[in-house]
């Protein structure tokens, strides 16, 4: 199944066409952003393999929340963000949209882009690709940040306390305060606002 969720009626209508044409066995849905918002994303997305194409065009923290923590829960899904840089700059943005996409895509030319993943997709291939700006990138490579401690580190950073954590990605508290001191650790820093500093560093 692929699922495209854009307010831009034209671009859902570029990407059904283009899904119709390139995954004519796939069953296809577009939704806007306010749908795709009351529906649960239990809804949308089900146990078959899924891929999502969203068209992240303003910041939604709570959407983008509830697509990653229905990642975390399903294997068979494959998210594409498609953005504006410039939503990508904001280090906050930046980690989410990371922990969600499995690949992400400038807006500017992203339907060559998109007719390329879709070409995999109709093989049965799941799309990857790093979605990180430079200044992420080199805070990841040089944390050496293990699987567990990227999967908390969107709640941690949007201010998330750890038994909220605990309660959503289904760990014990005292699993999540020990990733967050790992976390701490290896970023060098002892506080929540030690840790934004340095996300926040200019490029």
């Amino acid at each position: 199944m692929i699922v495209c969720i854009s307010d831009n009626f034209y671009f859902r209508y570029g990407i059904l066409q283009l899904a119709a044409e390139l995954c004519p066995d796939k069953e296809i849905a577009a939704f806007d952003m306010n749908t795709a918002k009351k529906q649960s994303a239990d809804d949308l997305i089900t146990e078959k393999p899924v891929s999502v194409i969203v068209d992240y065009t303003s910041s939604d923290s709570p959407f983008m929340f509830s697509l990653l923590e229905k990642k975390q829960t399903n294997c068979n899904l494959n998210i594409i963000v498609i953005s504006d840089i410039r939503l990508n700059q904001d280090p906050i943005e930046n980690i989410l949209i990371d922990a969600v996409a499995d690949y992400f895509m400038e807006k500017r030319g992203c339907m060559a882009k998109l007719r390329q993943c879709l070409s995999l997709i109709v093989c049965g291939l799941l799309v990857t690709r790093s979605v990180v700006n430079r200044h992420w990138a080199e805070i990841k490579k040089k944390a050496n940040l293990t699987h567990r401690e990227m999967a908390i580190f969107p709640y941690i950073v949007s201010g998330e306390r750890n038994k909220e954590i605990s309660r959503k990605i289904n760990i014990s508290q005292k699993t999540v305060s020990l990733h967050r001191r790992h976390i701490y650790s290896k970023l060098n820093v002892h506080t929540l606002a030690g840790l934004f500093n340095i996300l926040s560093v200019a490029e």
